[in-house]
């Protein structure tokens, strides 16, 4: 849980008190091995906009509607769908020495949803979010997994996973 928030636009990084207003975030990270990975962004409080960084090894590259994918099929990369925000910005994607550098932003409190595939061959995995139920359904060769969220801002439940159990099959 991040409850200290450093804004380097206003103080230097050298800083050691920094002023801010409290952000209480908590990240909800899920491997489910050897498929894929679930990153879930809350937060409790918040004072202004957030954004979500990835360092891939190469420039991730928008396949349309939350999709992006870092490297080409049949060689190791790693595709990347935002299910959260819906709508995306994103406000950096360059290179930095041996890494990239990728942020999305999104408004102030409002949820990251990720699903995280590094794969070879292209998987095909689709994930698609139910609010309502904080449910997570994914699909793609060989996937077809249920995942239950636990409350936001939860620090002691963890989510729950069942394979092979579709919508309906829970």
């Amino acid at each position: 849980m991040n409850t200290r928030f450093r804004d380097f636009g206003k103080v230097n990084y050298h800083t050691i008190e920094t002023p801010a207003e409290r952000t209480v975030h908590v990240r909800h990270y899920l491997f489910v091995k050897p498929d894929y990975f679930v990153v879930w962004d809350t937060f409790e409080e918040a004072h202004g906009p957030s954004t979500f960084w990835l360092h891939p090894m190469k420039e991730l590259k928008d396949e349309g509607n939350g999709f992006f994918r870092a490297g080409e099929a049949g060689a190791p990369h790693l595709r990347v769908q935002f299910v959260l925000p819906a709508k995306l910005d994103v406000i950096e994607n360059v290179s930095l020495g041996n890494l990239w550098s990728f942020g999305v932003r999104n408004g102030s409190g409002q949820p990251y949803l990720a699903v995280l595939v590094p794969q070879k061959d292209e998987r095909g995995i689709v994930a698609a979010y139910d609010e309502a139920a904080r449910t997570l359904h994914l699909t793609g060769k060989n996937v077809d997994d249920t995942i239950v969220l636990p409350e936001p801002g939860s620090v002691d439940q963890l989510p729950k996973v069942v394979r092979g159990a579709g919508p309906g099959q829970r």
